[in-house]
């Protein structure tokens, strides 16, 4: 914990830390949904999702968006979860050269209107439309986005939209081709990752596969499985191993570019006794039925 500075005489303000949430980037990768199957099929393509997550540029996000108040993540698991955290995951920090050699396979760079512009195989122009949540921190990072995309000769068409119209009619109908979300409600145990881990999570927003089926994306299957398998040990040990694979296998398929994880910042009345903040939700409240006005 960083004390920060009093606020007045009677309040106090602190620096958790990095919290459980982060801000994510990711594209639609469910082809019987999407307007637009040209632009799901290079989502779907590995390479493509490297290029994108190497053009992510976390430090200057941290910095610029949060004024240093946030640290650079590439997982779902953020430093916050000291017990179950692995640090050993597949990363893919920014890099404009590694991103264009991880998508020349199927994509070039050529000149039009004197800009760089991506082009796939068969010459198409890659251009995506970016929904993000309508306030002052997402459009601070979607600003940084469109800007590194575009010399990376993406151009991005960023759409703000209400945070619960973006989510419910754009997010879960699979109504988009890119997104910028935050995503937070985790707790220090690796069951409260099985809504955005498994396939047919309830916060599986990228490609939701229903229950019966099987996901297009080998990896969401033995994720599932690891999932499943530490959900049922007994031992944290054992289900160390399960859920460190799983984090694994998660960050090697890269289907969704994390990008921060942002400190959560506390002020509170230097006279509450018994405050107890942590970087989970809910927070400064978690104890509430303890907390007193000392006299």
């Amino acid at each position: 914990v960083t004390t920060l500075g009093e606020a007045g005489a009677k309040y106090q303000t602190n620096d958790l830390g990095v919290g459980y949430g982060t801000s994510q980037l990711f594209g639609n990768l469910n082809a019987s949904l999407a307007a637009d199957k040209v632009k799901v099929s290079w989502t779907l393509d590995p390479h493509f999702r490297e290029f994108m997550s190497r053009n992510v540029n976390r430090e200057a996000i941290a910095t610029n968006v949060f004024g240093g108040k946030a640290k650079p993540v590439y997982g779902l698991v953020t430093p916050a979860n000291e017990a179950w955290y692995n640090p050993n995951i597949k990363k893919y920090p920014f890099d404009p050269t590694a991103a264009m050699s991880a998508a020349s396979s199927g994509f070039k760079i050529v000149e039009r209107e004197g800009k760089p512009q991506l082009v796939d195989v068969v010459d198409r122009t890659v251009k995506l439309t970016l929904y993000y949540p309508k306030g002052e921190i997402a459009e601070g990072i979607q600003k940084q986005l469109v800007e590194d995309f575009a010399k990376a000769g993406v151009p991005l068409k960023a759409t703000a939209v209400d945070p619960g119209k973006l989510l419910t009619q754009y997010i879960v109908p699979g109504k988009f081709e890119l997104v910028l979300w935050r995503m937070d409600g985790f707790g220090p145990d690796p069951i409260s990752y099985m809504p955005a881990m498994m396939q047919n999570g309830t916060e599986h927003y990228y490609l939701r596969t229903p229950s019966g089926s099987s996901s297009p994306l080998e990896f969401e299957t033995l994720v599932g499985r690891l999932m499943r398998s530490q959900q049922d040990k007994k031992l944290d040990a054992d289900r160390q191993k399960d859920f460190n694979e799983a984090q694994k296998l998660w960050a090697e398929g890269n289907t969704v570019s994390y990008i921060v994880a942002d400190d959560i910042l506390i002020a509170y009345d230097k006279r509450l006794g018994n405050f107890q903040p942590v970087p989970v939700i809910p927070y400064a409240t978690w104890n509430s039925e303890l907390l007193f006005f000392k006299q």
